[in-house]
C-alpha cells in the first residue's frame, strides 16, 4: 500500500539528505542519484521482508541459540530458538505495520519513510541536529516497541530454556546492548 501511494523521489531525497550522502555528491548529480535510489526502492521494499527478514530471523535464532546453549547451558534446540524469534518478530512487525498504516492513512501523507512514522522513543523529543549523532542513536534505540520485543524474546527464551523471565532477559538485554553500542559506533563513524 505504501509503495503505491508514496512519492518515491521525495522519500529517496529525504533519506539521502538525512544520511548525509548528498553532501558528498556534487549538486549537479543530486537528481540522478535520487532517481537511481527511487528506482531501486520498490525492489528493496519487496526484498526486505521476503528475503532479508527470513535470513535475519535464522541468523538471530542461531545467535540466541548460542547464547542460551553456551552461557545458560540450556537444552534449547534450534527449532525452539527459531520459533521464539519468529513469533516474537511476527507480533512486533504485525503491530508496528498496522500502526504505521493507520498513522499514514489518518495523516494522508504517504511520502515519508515508514520507519520514522511512529516515534515512541526519547529521540522524538530532541532535534536530530541539536545532539551528537551517537546520542541520537542511543535515544532512538530506547523505543517502546523495542522494549515490548525484548520482553517477548525474554519470555520466549525463558520458556525454551526453562528459566525465569528475569534470568532469560539478561541474555536478551546483553545482545541488545551490543546492538545499541554498534549502532552508536556507526553513527559516530558516519
Amino acid at each position: 500500500m505504501w509503495l503505491r501511494k508514496s512519492d518515491h523521489l521525495e522519500v529517496s531525497r529525504v533519506q539521502l539528505e538525512e544520511a548525509g550522502f548528498l553532501d558528498r555528491v556534487p549538486p549537479e548529480q543530486h537528481a540522478s542519484v535520487v532517481e537511481r535510489q527511487a528506482r531501486l526502492m520498490p525492489l528493496f521494499a519487496w526484498l526486505g521482508p521476503t528475503v532479508f527478514l527470513p535470513i535475519m530471523i535464522v541468523a538471530l535464532a542461531g545467535l540466541f541459540l548460542f547464547v542460551y546453549r553456551f552461557f545458560y547451558a540450556s537444552e534449547t534446540t534450534f527449532p525452539q530458538s527459531l520459533a521464539v524469534m519468529t513469533w516474537a518478530l511476527l507480533a512486533f512487525y504485525l503491530l508496528a505495520t498496522l500502526l504505521v498504516v493507520l498513522v499514514l492513512s489518518l495523516k494522508g501523507e504517504w511520502s515519508v519513510d515508514p520507519r520514522t512514522v511512529i516515534q515512541a522513543n526519547p529521540a522524538a523529543l530532541v532535534e536530530k541536529s541539536a545532539v551528537p549523532k551517537p546520542v541520537h542513536a542511543f535515544l532512538d534505540a530506547l523505543d517502546l516497541f523495542t522494549v515490548w520485543l525484548l520482553f517477548l524474546l525474554a519470555a520466549g527464551y525463558a520458556a525454551a530454556s526453562r528459566r525465569s523471565v528475569g534470568s532469560a532477559a539478561v541474555g536478551v538485554l546483553v545482545l541488545w546492548g551490543i546492538y545499541v553500542f554498534l549502532k552508536m559506533a556507526m553513527a559516530t563513524v558516519l
